[in-house]
């Protein structure tokens, strides 16, 4: 079923931004993740998850020599369960405003070419994934009136840490209440 305008519309914000996961997300591909979103349509919210490696490079690839070298080391992410056969790249681009404020634009399912040209640019980051995740719009606002999912803005910082600080960080600097949320072990028998 296709969505309505104002589904559209609560969900277009979040286009560009993260998707930072609820503690009680437990299963493989949502456990502690976060998920850049790229794409929206009447059918179907397209993203990634950013922080689970997918323990390959490009250079793994059968066809990486499509790669400049620069890129043979870049780190192949876990997208999510969606087409996990399928290799995506996406680009995060960071421009200053004329007002000197940072701006961004996020984009999934690019090219070798697009990635390989973007890459040259130091203001953009490039990101390859094994899978993707994907929703039905009305299935994601579920979530996140559910609160499975925590919508965060597009952060820098988050994007040049280490993978594996990467879910912590963020919960961290939503708000104190997420703080604490952030400390709880993920077996709550552990507590």
């Amino acid at each position: 079923m296709a969505a309505s305008k104002k589904e559209l519309d609560a969900l277009a914000p979040l286009v560009g931004n993260f998707l930072v996961a609820s503690p009680e997300l437990h299963d493989q591909y949502f456990h502690r993740s976060i998920i850049l979103l790229t794409g929206l349509d009447k059918e179907m919210v397209i993203g990634f998850v950013i922080n689970k490696p997918a323990g390959t490079l490009i250079s793994d690839l059968v066809f990486s020599d499509e790669f400049p070298d620069f890129m043979q080391d870049y780190p192949i992410m876990k997208g999510g369960p969606v087409e996990t056969s399928n290799f995506s790249l996406a680009k995060i681009e960071f421009s200053k405003t004329a007002k000197g404020q940072t701006s961004h634009y996020a984009q999934g399912m690019i090219s070798i070419e697009d990635a390989c040209e973007s890459a040259l640019t130091p203001s953009t980051q490039v990101i390859p994934f094994h899978g993707h995740s994907a929703w039905t719009p009305d299935q994601l606002i579920q979530e996140l009136n559910e609160r499975l999912w925590y919508p965060m803005e597009m952060n820098k910082v988050i994007l040049n840490i280490p993978e594996a600080m990467m879910w912590e960080t963020a919960m961290q600097s939503l708000s104190p209440v997420h703080f604490i949320l952030s400390q709880a072990p993920c077996n709550p028998v552990y507590n």
